[in-house]
């Protein structure tokens, strides 16, 4: 058996007979009454036949440091015809310049349920009470993402990532050794990194700054000659480097 989706008369998949149905109208439901609990807004939305995605972002302007205004937000997508899982992860935006840091995975629902009973036929309401399960799920990592308190620990990162103490060349060789860039990219890197700007990224410490490297990721995944699968990994990348253990975080007070 397989499971085939359509829509409008239209073939757009054929599926695993096992493959979770998720409610995508629940989902977008929840999404929009996040919107209004978090003054919040969608910035950048696209869609294809198979599969969709959104940027949100908190209106209020944070900044976690002095004069560096940040935008702080989610990202969200779902292909209902196995094109991709749903997902929900944090990001941060420098507005100075728009670099882009991807934060952690809060959900990432793989369409992965157990194999319909053969021998029953399950009531219409049966089903989508579980195609709906996600969509409350959706609501309650909205919720977590968006809260004060994350919001509030996302900013104690950016904080400490600039005060903490780091050696960028020996810090820039172990990434390329552990295969996340390579050689090329190393030095491009560096070389955004050691430049006079103080515009496109945040200003450097004299005992080096993890802030001002992370945003020498985001900005070098602007390059126009990278593809968009590139440019995730280093956005993903610039936002793994505020998981810092090399100083303490110290709280950053919200604004309203």
């Amino acid at each position: 058996r397989v499971l085939l989706r359509s829509v409008g008369g239209q073939l757009r998949a054929v599926l695993s007979d096992s493959y979770l149905i998720i409610d995508e109208a629940a989902i977008l439901a929840e999404l929009a009454e996040g919107l209004q609990n978090f003054n919040a807004v969608i910035v950048d939305a696209r869609a294809t036949d198979t599969k969709w995605s959104a940027e949100i972002v908190l209106a209020n302007i944070l900044e976690p440091l002095h004069n560096e205004p940040m935008l702080y937000g989610l990202q969200i997508g779902h292909s209902g015809f196995g094109q991709g899982s749903l997902f929900i992860k944090g990001f941060l935006e420098r507005l100075f310049c728009t670099n882009k840091a991807t934060r952690q995975t809060y959900l990432n629902k793989v369409h992965h349920g157990k194999e319909l009973p053969k021998d029953i036929q399950l009531a219409e309401d049966t089903l989508r009470a579980n195609a709906q399960l996600q969509g409350l799920v959706t609501r309650d990592t909205l919720r977590n993402v968006l809260s004060d308190d994350n919001v509030r620990d996302e900013m104690n990162r950016i904080k400490a990532a600039h005060e903490a103490e780091v050696d960028v060349k020996k810090k820039l060789a172990g990434m390329r050794k552990d295969n996340k860039i390579t050689k090329a990219e190393e030095g491009q890197i560096a070389e955004i990194y050691n430049s006079p700007e103080v515009h496109l990224l945040p200003p450097a410490t004299s005992t080096g700054s993890l802030w001002r490297l992370s945003n020498a990721f985001s900005l070098f995944a602007q390059s126009q000659e990278l593809n968009q699968d590139r440019i995730w990994d280093l956005e993903h990348l610039a936002g793994s480097l505020l998981d810092t253990k090399q100083t303490k975080m110290q709280e950053v007070e919200l604004g309203s």
